[in-house]
């Protein structure tokens, strides 16, 4: 993980759910150098539990 990453604030994690749950597609992009490491496991299970 980078150095200059920084996690969402709790506002802008509100505005991200509320963008999945509107949506019709989602769209998961990885690094394809290294595409275990650019997943979010939590995400991909809150979106089946959502059934998205």
């Amino acid at each position: 993980m980078s150095k200059d990453f920084k996690p969402l604030t709790r506002g802008a994690w509100k505005k991200f759910w509320r963008a999945v749950k509107d949506a019709d597609i989602i769209l998961e992009v990885l690094d394809p150098r290294d595409p275990p490491a650019s997943r979010m496991p939590a995400v991909e299970c809150r979106l089946v539990e959502m059934g998205q």
